[in-house]
């Protein structure tokens, strides 16, 4: 595994065969529209622009679905026995599971006067690649961490959603680390589960990595200590040192895990004769964004007689992908109770528009198990103290079989070494050249157990 693999030499590459390749047309030019290797470049392309993708090791699968062995349990104890002895089976305990691949298109278009108007100063065809392939990177980092299926059906679960065991929750309004302590719990718990050889890597904010790298104030230098007789010498640094690593795991910087916007105002409202019981409730919702969950929206609360339904509502929040609802029958002490999809689909998976409302028909203070299994239901809204947000930290295990880091993908060409990321030619419209993008894909979850979580920190 490497990160940011990206050959620099490549972006000439790329930016050639989109001149050249992607708006010629395979009459003209005698060859396809959509040259083979393109799909391997701009898959390049992406890991350069969201090097979290490149953390995942991407194997080609050409099924709807994969089966894979989860190993649960290892053999019984013990394999001491006499030269003659009948040796008996000790097996493991191993589950079957398996996943969905699912579908991510984007569709991106250039006028044939545009790219004939731009040619000589601007390349517009380069922009509109560029900008739509940024723009898929980011969907599929936000899916692979923060991907919930129980929520969006036509998503997979993420990170996020497949970490149970080893989760940290501080208390609401965050908590400011002073050492190491906090990446030391987390590489603790994970190594008691088996995870102590696998590639491993920490994620958290660029702030989070600069609080983190300020604690490294003292270096010693060993370097001529032993040839010379000498004690080790001690070096101050004052400042200006970024970790790369902590013991030996990378410490990768992303956008995705600390809060950068504040949720509006909602509105909540009871209506109609049933069975909710009487109480007063208060909610909170926060959008998931490219940059992870936001700060929620002030409290509001309801106060219902016999309802048939509670609906909480909100103007649509921009760029969100999913909305965590929090609900609790105390101020200030609401939980995760549902999380929803910030899309309204029909019933063939078109998006039709964006989702700002949920309806209860039932008690909203019981987390529904589908979106907020158990392992989510302690989550607390983000709270900001003195201006700053909490945020979060993790520690994923990358290891393919025994850890959190395949991602299985389809490519349409036959050719498993063509890329991640496809690309097709579509019907012109007009003077509209028009192309799609598209990855099939899902992330495995095999083992959770060597991955873990930190929420609720803050950097002041």
């Amino acid at each position: 595994m490497i990160l940011g693999n990206y050959n620099i030499e490549d972006k000439g590459r790329v930016k050639d065969l989109l001149q050249k390749n992607i708006f010629t047309s395979a009459e003209n030019s005698g060859g396809a529209l959509i040259p083979p290797h393109l799909a391997e470049a701009i898959t390049h392309v992406i890991f350069e622009m969201v090097p979290e993708l490149d953390l995942l090791s991407f194997d080609s699968h050409d099924r709807d679905k994969y089966q894979f062995d989860r190993i649960t349990k290892l053999p019984a104890a013990g394999s001491a026995s006499g030269e003659a002895a009948n040796i008996p089976v000790k097996s493991p305990k191993v589950e079957k599971d398996f996943v969905t691949m699912k579908i991510f298109l984007r569709q991106f278009g250039i006028t044939g006067f545009l790219r004939a108007m731009t040619r000589g100063f601007n390349d517009a065809q380069l922009t509109q690649m560029t900008a739509t392939l940024q723009a898929m990177g980011y969907d599929m980092r936000t899916y692979f961490m923060w991907g919930n299926a129980g929520a969006d059906i036509y998503t997979f679960d993420g990170w996020e959603t497949m970490i149970k065991t080893n989760r940290i929750i501080k208390p609401v309004g965050g908590v400011v680390p002073t050492d190491f302590s906090e990446l030391d719990n987390l590489i603790n718990a994970t190594d008691r589960k088996g995870a102590g050889t696998h590639p491993r890597a920490f994620l958290m904010s660029p702030e989070m990595l600069t609080k983190i790298s300020s604690f490294f104030t003292t270096i010693r230098d060993t370097r001529d200590a032993y040839r010379e007789g000498t004690s080790a010498s001690t070096i101050k640094v004052t400042g200006g040192v970024i970790l790369d690593t902590y013991k030996h795991i990378p410490l990768i910087a992303t956008t995705a895990t600390r809060p950068v916007a504040d949720m509006t105002a909602i509105g909540v409202a009871h209506s109609g004769t049933g069975t909710i019981p009487d109480d007063t409730r208060y909610f909170q919702v926060a959008p998931v964004t490219v940059n992870g969950v936001q700060i929620a929206s002030p409290e509001v609360s309801d106060t219902s007689v016999s309802s048939a339904e509670i609906t909480v509502s909100w103007t649509a929040f921009e760029d969100a992908y999913l909305y965590y609802i929090y609900a609790g029958d105390t101020a200030g002490a609401s939980k995760l109770v549902k999380i929803v999809s910030a899309f309204i689909y029909d019933t063939d998976g078109q998006q039709i528009g964006p989702n700002e409302s949920v309806t209860f028909e039932s008690e909203p203070l019981t987390p529904d198990p589908v979106s907020v299994p158990v392992h989510l239901q302690n989550i607390v809204p983000f709270v900001r103290t003195g201006g700053i947000p909490p945020e979060s930290i993790y520690l994923i295990d990358l290891d393919k079989i025994q850890g959190l880091g395949q991602a299985l993908y389809g490519n349409t060409d036959g050719s498993e070494m063509s890329g991640i990321l496809t690309m097709e030619p579509m019907a012109k419209t007009n003077d509209v050249d028009k192309m799609m993008m598209k990855f099939y894909g899902v992330l495995v979850p095999r083992h959770e157990l060597t991955s873990g979580k930190v929420e609720g920190l803050r950097v002041a």
